[in-house]
Order: C-alpha cells, then sequence, then structure tokens
C-alpha cells in the first residue's frame, strides 16, 4: 500500500525570498530616513543663517545711518559678513549687504541678504 503524506508549511526557498524581500524594502526605507535627515538638517542650517543675516541687518540699521560700517561675525559654523556701499543707489543711500557662510560636509553654503538705508538728516 502506497501512503500520501501532504506537508503543510513553507520550503527553505520560500522563506529566504521572503527574507530577501524584507531586506530590500528596510534597505529603501533607511534610504529614505537618511536623505530626510540630511535635508532637515541643511534646511535648518539655511533657517539660521538667514536669522542671522537678518538681525546683522536690523541691528546695523538700528545702529543710525552715520554709523554703518562693514565688518565679520563668526559663531559657531557660521561666519556673518556684512559691507557698505555709499551712495547706491543714489546720493545719501547706503546699500548694506550680509552675508552668512558655512560648511556642512565638505561643501560651503552662503545666505546674501540686501537692504538701502537712506540718511532721513533727523
Amino acid at each position: 500500500m502506497h501512503r500520501m503524506t501532504t506537508q503543510k508549511g513553507f520550503t527553505m526557498i520560500e522563506i529566504l525570498v521572503a527574507i530577501f524581500i524584507i531586506m530590500v524594502a528596510l534597505m529603501g526605507i533607511l534610504t529614505v530616513a537618511s536623505m530626510v535627515i540630511s535635508g532637515n538638517t541643511y534646511s535648518r542650517d539655511f533657517t539660521t543663517a538667514i536669522t542671522l543675516s537678518q538681525e546683522k541687518l536690523e541691528e546695523l540699521k538700528n545702529d543710525g545711518y552715520d554709523n554703518v560700517t562693514g565688518g565679520t561675525d563668526s559663531s559657531s559654523i557660521y561666519t556673518t559678513t556684512w559691507s557698505v556701499t555709499d551712495d547706491n543707489p543714489e546720493a545719501d543711500m547706503k546699500t548694506v549687504t550680509a552675508s552668512t557662510s558655512w560648511s556642512r560636509k565638505g561643501k560651503s553654503h552662503t545666505v546674501t541678504l540686501k537692504t538701502i538705508m537712506g540718511d532721513l538728516g533727523y
């Protein structure tokens, strides 16, 4: 007499294929997570640089028209430089440019903001 047996369960190949599919999916998730973290870091640095440049322009405006001069300031990874161009775009006006630069992963980045100040003659 010949007996038929049925086996239930997974074969070794099915298990290996399933593990391979799970590994590929996990690698994709890790890659995306890494890109998101890198993008968030750049966004944070960019926002900080804009804030530093804006604060410098506001500080220079508060110093008054006659007291505005160029300079440099460094804090942590950021360097802010500002320059003043007299009689630009017109007489009794100054163009003030503030640039904040930083480096991350060997790449240099810069944010530049400009404003125009006028001599109100007070």
